[in-house]
């Protein structure tokens, strides 16, 4: 049988709030649109650009915990002028609401051009400073504000999808989540716990911090909410 999940009773709360009896359901027919907008995208810009490769541009992490590729994926476009290249099928995916957004540490901008996470998180004063230093990450953030404002895809207000990717997983594995999250609409300098993420209702406003790098960001003067160190310590522990 499934081992039981420990979480906070207001995190139960949350999730079971969102259930329905065809969530499942749900979830599989936005996969699959996904993955069918996907292959259309690669198939319409490998048509018009006459191209059959991809260009692939990794950030500090190459693999996830389950040995996939994170990349950048776009079609190849060396010959593009640089003002005419076509935007990254991760982006356009996010354009049409065909994918969550999901902003990990150190893996986008403005932090992955930095030389190590070290001087990513340096440079991190504030939320609105990690905004200020990245038109890209402005930009995939208001696409997602556009995609929800307009119901497209998973945000389709007839038929919501009810459960975001890494809640499925959370709840697949039986354990917690485990990175941490910044409030990128907030003002203030505070990191919450992984199971807070529920305070962060729209996914385009969370930054989610491996837990290995949360002290990099408290060395630059950002605190933890509410009273969270031992939970910390916990955490960083069931990670090594």
């Amino acid at each position: 049988g499934l081992q039981p999940l420990d979480l906070p009773q207001e995190l139960q709360t949350f999730l079971r709030d969102k259930a329905c009896a065809d969530a499942a359901q749900r979830q599989k027919d936005y996969a699959e649109e996904a993955e069918d907008a996907l292959e259309a995208l690669i198939q319409t810009d490998f048509d018009e650009l006459g191209v059959d490769r991809f260009f692939l541009a990794f950030a500090f992490e190459a693999l996830d915990g389950f040995g996939r590729l994170l990349a950048y994926v776009h079609p190849e476009q060396k010959d593009t002028p640089a003002a005419d290249r076509r935007p990254s099928f991760n982006e356009r995916l996010l354009d049409s609401g065909a994918a969550y957004p999901y902003f990990i540490f150190p893996n986008v901008d403005p932090f992955r051009s930095r030389g190590s996470p070290i001087e990513a998180a340096a440079m991190a004063s504030s939320p609105q400073a990690i905004l200020q230093g990245s038109p890209r990450l402005r930009r995939a953030r208001q696409s997602v504000a556009q995609a929800r404002e307009q119901g497209l895809g998973v945000f389709n207000a007839d038929r919501p999808n009810l459960f975001e990717p890494f809640e499925l997983r959370f709840l697949a594995r039986r354990s917690p989540p485990s990175r941490w999250l910044i409030d990128l609409s907030a003002e203030e300098s505070v990191i919450l716990e992984p199971t807070q993420y529920p305070q962060i209702p729209k996914a385009e406003d969370r930054l989610w911090l491996p837990p290995e790098f949360v002290p990099l960001f408290q060395m630059s003067g950002w605190t933890l909410a509410g009273d969270t160190q031992n939970i910390m310590a916990s955490t960083v522990a069931a990670q090594t």
